[in-house]
């Protein structure tokens, strides 16, 4: 199973939708993905003004809490499922440019479900965790909303998604889950889809699979080799440009790009 698209979705926060021109170059260029965007806010928004009209970028109407921003992790889920019944899709973050295309590609049976992680081991030693998610990591471990690949059929078939988007978010609301108290920057149930999507994989456990090789390119992505900027690192088989320095961010994309090689 070789991985076709990779839905990727944003809203207004700078910090995020401004990597999206060199997000698409890469899996275009480098990696022959076609990269999707699902943008999830309002028509009045100028960052939607801005994006509208690319190529790949669909738009998803925000609903209720405005602090609910776990409605966009949650989006790449729902791009997922929307595609052709055979295109293989991963789901990722946009700060997260894959450095290794043989993740990107794996033998594994069609309706299986790929995911980067074992279903039991997102999670920290007890000791580095806050009190109000030691509990919960420690014993009720959850995938992250990232590097997740299956058919597009195989998404609809696992998480049983609802017929609109407003019906989806509503249902994701009322669930009794665990998420993430300790973070009330990122609003209201923040990490729900965390939450939703590992028990949905729980209960078709003999379909998902680990990727051959990741193992090791965990235990490389530990050593963390600093890059180019501050608090911001290469990993074995990506390159996560986290948010904090944007001012130095065009410059160590420009070189992943100019870089890459297969």
């Amino acid at each position: 199973m070789k991985v076709t698209h990779v839905s990727v979705a944003v809203n207004a926060n700078p910090q995020f939708y401004r990597f999206w021109p060199y997000l698409k170059r890469h899996y275009k260029e480098n990696l022959g993905i076609t990269p999707l965007l699902t943008y999830v806010g309002h028509h009045s928004d100028d960052a939607w003004r801005a994006l509208e009209g690319d190529e790949g970028v669909e738009y998803l109407p925000w609903q209720g809490d405005p602090s609910a921003l776990w409605q966009v992790p949650w989006a790449k889920f729902w791009r997922a499922s929307t595609c052709s019944d055979d295109d293989v899709v991963m789901i990722s973050g946009m700060d997260q440019f894959p450095r290794w295309p043989g993740l990107l590609e794996q033998d594994v049976p069609d309706d299986a479900y790929v995911a980067m992680l074992h279903l039991d081991d997102y999670w920290r030693a007890p000791e580095r965790l806050r009190p109000e998610t030691r509990e919960h990591k420690t014993w009720h471990g959850n995938l992250p909303s990232a590097y997740q690949f299956a058919r597009s059929k195989t998404f609809r078939e696992i998480f049983e998604f609802d017929d609109t988007w407003a019906e989806e978010v509503a249902k994701l609301d009322a669930a009794d889950l665990w998420t993430y108290r300790d973070r009330p920057d990122r609003g209201k149930k923040w990490g729900i889809d965390e939450s939703w999507s590992t028990n949905c994989l729980r209960r078709h456990r003999p379909r998902v699979r680990t990727p051959v090789g990741y193992r090791i390119l965990e235990l490389m992505g530990r050593m963390k080799t600093p890059c180019v900027m501050n608090r911001d690192e290469w990993f074995g088989y990506e390159a996560h440009i986290r948010n904090a320095n944007w001012r130095k961010a065009p410059v160590a994309l420009e070189h992943l790009l100019a870089t890459f090689t297969q």
